[in-house]
């Protein structure tokens, strides 16, 4: 640990009380776990769902705090087993439109929240812009977060993949978000895996 030294030699107090709240701070703000999708559809959301039910086995007071299971039987039957954090109404021009409870969750405090598409744009009228804001929020008050991102929504790849697909990615988080993370999971999905799943896709479409 260094400090500044005044002319005597000693260590200025200012800066050892400075050091001291830096690390408090950093003690007391909450871990991020990031579920880091190479593509849509790979099952990070199922992932998070199921490190959140293997923390809850341990004891740890686990919370859905959002969730988009785009009607998945098995990822609604992980998310169907854990707590789940009502979501606030939010009147906007003639639809009312459902978002995160940032006070709700704020207010619960859970050990570990389970927070679903990190790169999702709130409501208008929310009072922040991006869930990735609101996910600052939580760790700075000393909340653990568990979230999900797909690679393309990331600021530094985004244009990159639009070049490459022709799809203009729409919502994108700041690439610090995933350098400030204390663990980053790529979730991949195997060959196999994507033929199952395409195949309950369609099966399920028709």
């Amino acid at each position: 640990m260094s400090t500044e030294n005044r002319k005597d030699g000693r260590p200025d107090p200012d800066a050892l009380l400075a050091q001291v709240q830096q690390a408090e701070q950093a003690r007391q703000r909450g871990r991020l776990k990031i579920f880091l999708g190479a593509a849509p559809g790979v099952g990070k959301t199922y992932a998070m769902l199921h490190y959140g039910q293997q923390e809850m086995a341990k004891g740890m007071d686990v919370l859905v705090g959002i969730v988009e299971t785009h009607q998945r039987s098995e990822t609604q039957a992980l998310a169907d087993a854990l707590p789940l954090l009502p979501r606030v109404h939010i009147p906007y021009k003639n639809v009312v439109l459902e978002e995160f409870d940032l006070d709700a969750a704020l207010a619960r405090r859970p050990g570990l929240l389970l927070l679903d598409e990190l790169a999702h744009s709130n409501a208008p009228g929310s009072r922040h812009k991006k869930r990735w804001q609101d996910l600052e929020e939580l760790l700075v008050a000393g909340i653990s977060v568990a979230t999900t991102v797909n690679v393309q929504h990331l600021e530094s790849v985004h244009e990159v993949v639009q070049q490459i697909t022709g799809i203009q990615v729409q919502e994108t988080l700041p690439d610090q978000i995933i350098q400030q993370a204390d663990e980053v999971i790529l979730v991949d999905i195997t060959d196999e895996d994507l033929l199952q799943r395409l195949k309950e896709d369609t099966g399920r479409h028709h």
